[in-house]
Protein backbone atom coordinates (compact mmCIF):
# COMPACT_ATOMS: atom_id res chain seq x y z
CA UNK A 1 0.00 0.00 0.00
CA UNK A 2 1.32 3.64 -0.67
CA UNK A 3 0.87 6.31 1.75
CA UNK A 4 1.33 9.66 1.50
CA UNK A 5 1.50 12.48 4.83
CA UNK A 6 0.70 16.32 4.43
CA UNK A 7 0.54 19.09 7.31
CA UNK A 8 -1.14 21.61 5.37
CA UNK A 9 -0.46 25.19 7.43
CA UNK A 10 -3.73 26.47 9.06
CA UNK A 11 -2.16 29.02 10.96
CA UNK A 12 -1.89 31.32 10.09
CA UNK A 13 -3.75 30.24 7.04
CA UNK A 14 -2.42 30.07 3.21
CA UNK A 15 -3.74 31.32 -0.21
CA UNK A 16 -5.79 29.51 -2.05
CA UNK A 17 -3.39 28.95 -4.52
CA UNK A 18 -0.57 27.78 -2.29
CA UNK A 19 -2.96 25.33 -0.80
CA UNK A 20 -4.18 23.77 -4.41
CA UNK A 21 -0.43 24.00 -4.88
CA UNK A 22 0.48 21.65 -2.00
CA UNK A 23 -2.32 19.34 -2.44
CA UNK A 24 -1.36 18.70 -6.27
CA UNK A 25 2.22 18.07 -4.92
CA UNK A 26 0.47 15.18 -2.44
CA UNK A 27 -1.88 13.70 -5.54
CA UNK A 28 0.63 13.15 -7.77
CA UNK A 29 2.71 11.12 -4.96
CA UNK A 30 0.21 8.40 -6.34
CA UNK A 31 -0.98 7.28 -2.48
CA UNK A 32 -3.79 5.56 -2.01
CA UNK A 33 -3.99 6.80 1.25
CA UNK A 34 -3.05 10.51 2.43
CA UNK A 35 -2.79 11.60 5.69
CA UNK A 36 -3.85 15.17 6.64
CA UNK A 37 -3.14 17.59 9.68
CA UNK A 38 -4.68 20.89 9.81
CA UNK A 39 -6.69 20.56 6.92
CA UNK A 40 -9.61 19.86 8.32
CA UNK A 41 -9.92 23.22 9.89
CA UNK A 42 -10.84 25.19 7.54
CA UNK A 43 -13.53 25.03 5.47
CA UNK A 44 -12.21 26.18 2.19
CA UNK A 45 -9.54 24.07 2.14
CA UNK A 46 -11.54 21.55 2.34
CA UNK A 47 -13.34 22.91 -0.79
CA UNK A 48 -10.40 22.98 -2.65
CA UNK A 49 -9.17 19.25 -1.28
CA UNK A 50 -12.40 17.86 -2.68
CA UNK A 51 -11.92 19.36 -6.15
CA UNK A 52 -8.26 18.08 -6.26
CA UNK A 53 -8.72 14.90 -4.60
CA UNK A 54 -12.50 14.52 -6.29
CA UNK A 55 -15.14 12.08 -5.45
CA UNK A 56 -15.30 11.01 -9.00
CA UNK A 57 -12.23 9.77 -8.71
CA UNK A 58 -13.09 7.74 -6.17
CA UNK A 59 -11.82 9.40 -3.14
CA UNK A 60 -13.92 9.54 0.01
CA UNK A 61 -12.54 11.63 2.75
CA UNK A 62 -13.02 11.08 6.79
CA UNK A 63 -12.70 13.31 9.34
CA UNK A 64 -12.80 16.98 7.95
CA UNK A 65 -14.36 18.58 10.69
CA UNK A 66 -11.28 17.60 12.60
CA UNK A 67 -7.38 18.19 12.15
CA UNK A 68 -6.68 15.31 11.64
CA UNK A 69 -8.23 13.91 8.23
CA UNK A 70 -7.63 11.54 5.98
CA UNK A 71 -8.39 10.72 2.27
CA UNK A 72 -8.90 7.14 1.17
CA UNK A 73 -8.99 6.00 -2.80
CA UNK A 74 -12.39 3.76 -2.86
CA UNK A 75 -10.95 2.53 -6.50
CA UNK A 76 -8.14 0.83 -4.39
CA UNK A 77 -9.47 0.08 -1.01
CA UNK A 78 -13.18 -0.83 0.43
CA UNK A 79 -14.03 1.29 3.51
CA UNK A 80 -15.79 -0.66 6.67
CA UNK A 81 -15.85 1.93 8.88
CA UNK A 82 -14.41 5.44 10.69
CA UNK A 83 -13.54 6.35 14.01
CA UNK A 84 -12.75 9.33 16.03
CA UNK A 85 -10.86 8.82 19.26
CA UNK A 86 -10.62 12.02 21.76
CA UNK A 87 -7.68 11.90 23.69
CA UNK A 88 -7.03 15.08 25.39
CA UNK A 89 -9.20 17.55 25.97
CA UNK A 90 -8.67 21.25 24.92
CA UNK A 91 -6.44 23.64 27.10
CA UNK A 92 -6.89 26.90 26.73
CA UNK A 93 -3.92 27.61 28.97
CA UNK A 94 -1.60 27.01 26.17
CA UNK A 95 -3.61 27.36 23.90
CA UNK A 96 -4.17 23.98 22.58
CA UNK A 97 -7.36 22.64 21.02
CA UNK A 98 -8.73 18.78 21.51
CA UNK A 99 -6.48 16.22 20.03
CA UNK A 100 -7.60 13.61 18.53
CA UNK A 101 -6.36 10.29 16.15
CA UNK A 102 -8.54 9.46 13.62
CA UNK A 103 -9.33 5.94 12.39
CA UNK A 104 -10.48 4.33 8.97
CA UNK A 105 -10.32 0.88 8.17
CA UNK A 106 -10.36 -0.26 4.53
CA UNK A 107 -9.57 -3.70 2.84
CA UNK A 108 -6.56 -3.67 0.15
CA UNK A 109 -6.56 -6.48 -1.57
CA UNK A 110 -2.87 -6.87 -2.10
CA UNK A 111 -2.20 -6.92 1.33
CA UNK A 112 -3.76 -10.74 1.24
CA UNK A 113 -6.96 -9.13 1.51
CA UNK A 114 -6.00 -8.33 4.95
CA UNK A 115 -7.96 -5.04 6.57
CA UNK A 116 -5.62 -2.22 7.58
CA UNK A 117 -6.23 -0.02 9.87
CA UNK A 118 -5.50 3.78 9.01
CA UNK A 119 -4.27 6.16 12.18
CA UNK A 120 -3.82 10.19 11.39
CA UNK A 121 -2.44 11.88 14.74
CA UNK A 122 -1.83 15.97 15.58
CA UNK A 123 0.21 15.97 18.73
CA UNK A 124 0.86 19.33 20.90
CA UNK A 125 3.83 20.93 20.09
CA UNK A 126 6.17 22.28 22.71
CA UNK A 127 6.58 19.73 25.13
CA UNK A 128 9.38 17.87 23.21
CA UNK A 129 10.39 21.13 21.37
CA UNK A 130 9.54 24.95 21.45
CA UNK A 131 12.39 24.80 24.25
CA UNK A 132 11.71 28.79 24.98
CA UNK A 133 7.92 27.60 26.60
CA UNK A 134 7.87 28.66 30.12
CA UNK A 135 8.65 25.81 32.15
CA UNK A 136 4.81 25.28 33.35
CA UNK A 137 3.57 25.72 29.69
CA UNK A 138 5.85 22.85 28.61
CA UNK A 139 5.28 20.38 31.22
CA UNK A 140 1.51 20.47 30.36
CA UNK A 141 2.02 19.91 27.02
CA UNK A 142 4.39 17.01 27.54
CA UNK A 143 1.70 15.52 29.82
CA UNK A 144 -0.87 16.27 27.31
CA UNK A 145 1.56 14.60 23.96
CA UNK A 146 1.96 11.53 26.48
CA UNK A 147 -1.57 10.73 27.19
CA UNK A 148 -2.56 11.06 23.13
CA UNK A 149 0.63 8.41 22.60
CA UNK A 150 -0.61 6.51 24.93
CA UNK A 151 -4.14 6.35 23.60
CA UNK A 152 -2.66 6.07 20.08
CA UNK A 153 -0.58 2.81 21.30
CA UNK A 154 -3.70 0.77 22.86
CA UNK A 155 -5.48 1.75 19.90
CA UNK A 156 -2.43 0.19 17.62
CA UNK A 157 -2.18 -2.41 19.61
CA UNK A 158 -5.87 -3.69 19.50
CA UNK A 159 -5.95 -3.35 15.91
CA UNK A 160 -2.96 -5.22 15.65
CA UNK A 161 -3.76 -8.42 17.90
CA UNK A 162 -6.68 -8.32 15.26
CA UNK A 163 -4.69 -9.61 12.68
CA UNK A 164 -4.83 -5.95 11.07
CA UNK A 165 -1.83 -4.00 9.17
CA UNK A 166 -1.66 -0.49 10.74
CA UNK A 167 -0.28 2.77 8.72
CA UNK A 168 0.14 5.92 10.43
CA UNK A 169 0.81 9.65 9.66
CA UNK A 170 1.15 12.47 11.79
CA UNK A 171 2.97 15.63 12.94
CA UNK A 172 4.53 14.46 16.35
CA UNK A 173 6.43 17.71 17.17
CA UNK A 174 9.03 15.16 18.66
CA UNK A 175 12.16 14.10 16.97
CA UNK A 176 13.85 10.55 17.69
CA UNK A 177 9.75 9.62 19.12
CA UNK A 178 9.68 6.36 20.72
CA UNK A 179 7.75 3.78 18.66
CA UNK A 180 3.77 2.56 19.18
CA UNK A 181 4.36 -1.12 18.91
CA UNK A 182 7.59 -3.26 19.33
CA UNK A 183 7.25 -4.13 15.32
CA UNK A 184 6.06 -0.85 14.05
CA UNK A 185 8.60 0.24 11.47
CA UNK A 186 9.06 3.94 10.21
CA UNK A 187 8.14 4.94 6.99
CA UNK A 188 9.18 8.09 6.14
CA UNK A 189 10.25 10.61 8.99
CA UNK A 190 10.98 14.42 8.78
CA UNK A 191 11.80 16.45 12.06
CA UNK A 192 7.83 17.20 12.94
CA UNK A 193 6.55 14.98 10.76
CA UNK A 194 6.28 10.95 10.19
CA UNK A 195 4.89 7.85 8.42
CA UNK A 196 4.90 4.66 10.26
CA UNK A 197 3.95 1.04 9.88
CA UNK A 198 3.11 -2.10 12.22
CA UNK A 199 2.67 -5.30 9.84
CA UNK A 200 0.21 -7.90 10.77
CA UNK A 201 1.62 -10.92 13.14
CA UNK A 202 3.76 -13.07 11.18
CA UNK A 203 3.79 -10.67 8.44
CA UNK A 204 7.73 -9.34 7.30
CA UNK A 205 7.65 -5.96 6.14
CA UNK A 206 9.00 -4.55 2.70
CA UNK A 207 9.47 -0.99 2.24
CA UNK A 208 10.47 1.16 -0.95
CA UNK A 209 9.58 4.69 -2.95
CA UNK A 210 10.43 6.70 -0.18
CA UNK A 211 9.38 10.39 -0.85
CA UNK A 212 10.87 12.89 1.36
CA UNK A 213 9.66 16.91 0.10
CA UNK A 214 11.20 19.07 2.39
CA UNK A 215 9.55 21.91 3.37
CA UNK A 216 11.50 24.58 1.00
CA UNK A 217 9.86 22.35 -1.43
CA UNK A 218 6.14 23.50 -0.41
CA UNK A 219 4.23 26.45 0.75
CA UNK A 220 3.44 24.84 4.01
CA UNK A 221 6.11 24.69 7.08
CA UNK A 222 6.15 20.84 6.69
CA UNK A 223 7.78 18.28 5.34
CA UNK A 224 5.33 15.98 2.46
CA UNK A 225 6.33 12.02 3.05
CA UNK A 226 5.27 9.00 1.04
CA UNK A 227 6.04 5.46 0.96
CA UNK A 228 5.28 2.14 -0.01
CA UNK A 229 4.66 -0.69 2.20
CA UNK A 230 4.19 -4.10 1.14
CA UNK A 231 4.76 -8.04 2.28
CA UNK A 232 8.38 -8.91 1.73
CA UNK A 233 8.58 -11.76 -0.51
CA UNK A 234 10.52 -15.10 0.25
CA UNK A 235 13.82 -15.02 -0.58
CA UNK A 236 14.30 -11.12 -1.06
CA UNK A 237 17.12 -9.62 1.44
Amino acid sequence: MRVANFNIRATPPMRAQRVRSDLRVAKALLASVVFWQELGKIPWYRRILRTIFPAAEGWRHFHLGRRTAISVDTDRCTVRWALSHKLTGGDARLPQPSRYTNEVVVEYGPLDQKEAALLSSHFDNGGYNGRWRPDWNRKIRRRRWDTQFIGTREIVREHHEAGRWVFGGMDINRRRPPKFHPKQVWLAVDEVSALYCVPPPGVELEVSDVVVIPEHGLFTDHAGLAATARKKKPGRV
